[in-house]
């Protein structure tokens, strides 16, 4: 392959933002959907085989999963000419709760309780691998668990 330098009209060039917009979203329809008695947003995506990330994507109205009867959804999928997937692993430590121990004892009245000797939180250290195309995550695959402090137990008679 060679190139060679050429005289270009600017004229004749495409708005550089009206070119990025071609490429990263293709030419949508536009498609709504209007929620019925029974829906729910994991339903709704199922039934019309979108990603639940795309409904709150373009709804960001949508809070804790409420949705009502007669609301109208933007379940418009862009259809890029261009598409980047990446894979992405993130780790964090997260703590664990000590487990609980209960014990029965004659000493202490029923409905109350008393921590004989109290439990120390653990940590472990959990991988998630993400899986995104245009930045839009896509899939979270299950985590990798492995315990990086010892957790000890909490022993507490029953209520």
């Amino acid at each position: 392959m060679t190139t060679a330098p050429a005289d270009i009209d600017p004229a004749q060039l495409s708005d550089p933002d009206e070119v990025y917009k071609k490429l990263t979203t293709g030419n949508p329809n536009k498609v709504t959907y209007t929620v019925k008695a029974g829906d729910c947003v994991g339903c709704i995506a199922q039934k019309m085989n979108v990603p639940i990330a795309v409904i709150y994507a373009n709804n960001p109205w949508i809070e804790d999963d409420v949705i009502k009867v007669g609301d109208v959804l933007d379940l418009t999928q862009n259809n890029p000419v261009l598409n980047v997937q990446s894979i992405e692993e993130v780790t964090q430590i997260e703590d664990i709760d000590p487990p609980v121990e209960i014990r029965k004892s004659d000493d202490i009245k029923a409905g109350e309780q008393k921590t004989l000797r109290e439990g120390t939180s653990g940590k472990r250290q959990v991988t998630y691998r993400l899986v995104k195309r245009n930045g839009t995550m896509i899939e979270e695959e299950n985590p990798s668990l492995h315990p990086t402090e010892r957790r000890t137990m909490r022993i507490t008679p029953p209520v």
